[in-house]
């Protein structure tokens, strides 16, 4: 078949007040076309890195140490910012939506808080400033808080959702990470319902 993504010894590290932490240590894996990949890891394996690597969204502080990001034949580690966009936009998104009937897409931006794509628009949730100790497991607290709020709102189906329901969700989400970030430990730091909602 033919590859459509190729990731080879990928390495990525952050640049942080106590020296270099590495985040993603020499991963390599091919996806060729029409096929679906699942990354799978426990928190702090480097599952959303390596996937904001591909996606070029990384956070201000990383690092990429070596490795080549090939797609469609380009290695998107050596482009430019114009060549990126030529890629991609948000333009794009909205149309790969709408060409296979993808109902949302939902793309963390660190401190910055959430994008939503949906029904033919997208919108921003700020993020909430916070003195970052430990954000290995930001993550999943934003998702584990994303998909607890949808939940806790009765939405178990797509046709369900609305935007002020995903507002809600990417609220929850962002307050959980924000939470999260401020502690040590991936397990250990994630917040209680109880909690997020006294910070809502």
């Amino acid at each position: 078949m033919e590859k459509k993504l190729q990731v080879r010894n990928l390495r990525i590290s952050f640049r942080t007040s106590n020296g270099k932490v590495q985040a993603v240590r020499d991963i390599s894996f091919d996806l060729a076309k029409g096929e679906t990949l699942a990354i799978v890891g426990e928190s702090g394996s480097g599952k959303s890195v390596t996937s904001k690597a591909i996606l070029g969204i990384q956070a201000a502080n990383a690092v990429t140490e070596s490795g080549e990001i090939i797609y469609d034949g380009k290695d998107l580690l050596k482009i430019s910012d114009e060549e990126v966009d030529m890629l991609g936009g948000e333009e794009n998104v909205l149309q790969v939506m709408k060409d296979y009937g993808i109902t949302v897409v939902v793309e963390t931006l660190g401190s910055k808080g959430a994008r939503c794509f949906f029904d033919g628009e997208s919108f921003d949730i700020p993020g909430r400033k916070a003195v970052c100790v430990d954000a290995t497991g930001a993550g999943d607290a934003f998702w584990g808080g994303f998909l607890s709020s949808l939940r806790i709102q009765g939405v178990e189906q797509a046709f369900q959702l609305t935007r002020e329901k995903l507002e809600k969700a990417m609220t929850y989400g962002n307050v959980s990470g924000w939470i999260c970030v401020q502690s040590k430990g991936a397990i250990e730091s994630l917040p209680t319902r109880e909690t997020i909602e006294r910070y809502l």
